[in-house]
């Protein structure tokens, strides 16, 4: 997936496209990690009913954990669900984990927009927080094609949130990954009924030689 989002980020700037890094930026002290909760291990859920006769004194909260049992149930009782999915440590401000590892790194991108970089700040799709869709119309976008990670999460979310919104909506097939193949297939699933295209790399690349051929400007587009 990574080799080939390199190559996506490639071929739409060959078109002119504008590239646009969508990435999390979680202090080490996020609600959504695992490491933050006494009992719970990684891809455990955490639920409103489950906590919300907590107190302060009796919270099950780690050490590292600077949220309180009534920030955590506020949280919690505004989420779908009432429900958080736990997750190990990712994407942390500062650290090798919020930094773009080869080949990404080598990537030029002409816009970056962060997301979830307050401790309850977990929205899976970039168009939750406001900054991307203000950014899209500013650049005047009608098109996004969107790669890399995670398929079953911000990927899937991103994308349903986009195609809602009006945008033409790619997923690039060879240029995801998800979290577990079993969401992942559902996650593709929901896209598809909901008129989100899936395409190759190659079948991309294909188009935009195509459009490329027939006109001598092309609409700016975003990845």
């Amino acid at each position: 997936a990574a080799v080939c989002t390199v190559r996506v980020a490639q071929i739409v700037k060959q078109a002119w496209w504008l590239l646009y890094h969508l990435f999390d930026n979680h202090p080490a002290w996020h609600v959504s990690f695992s490491a933050n909760y006494i009992g719970k291990n990684k891809f455990d859920t955490i639920t409103h009913e489950e906590i919300k006769n907590r107190t302060e004194e009796k919270n099950w909260l780690a050490s590292t954990a600077t949220f309180s049992v009534a920030k955590l149930q506020e949280y919690l009782l505004q989420k779908k669900g009432q429900t958080e999915n736990l997750r190990p440590i990712h994407c942390v401000t500062d650290t090798q984990w919020s930094t773009l590892t080869p080949p990404l790194n080598e990537i030029e991108f002409d816009r970056s927009i962060p997301k979830g970089n307050t401790p309850d700040g977990r929205d899976y799709s970039w168009f939750d927080t406001g900054v991307l869709e203000q950014q899209l119309t500013q650049d005047e976008i009608d098109t996004v094609i969107i790669t890399w990670v995670a398929t079953d999460y911000c990927v899937g979310q991103t994308a349903l949130d986009a195609v809602a919104k009006g945008y033409t909506t790619y997923v690039v097939s060879d240029a995801i990954e998800g979290v577990a193949p079993e969401t992942s297939e559902t996650m593709k699933q929901t896209c598809t009924a909901k008129w989100i295209i899936f395409i190759t790399t190659d079948e991309l690349e294909h188009i935009l030689v195509s459009s490329l051929g027939r006109s001598t400007s092309v609409s700016k587009k975003v990845k």
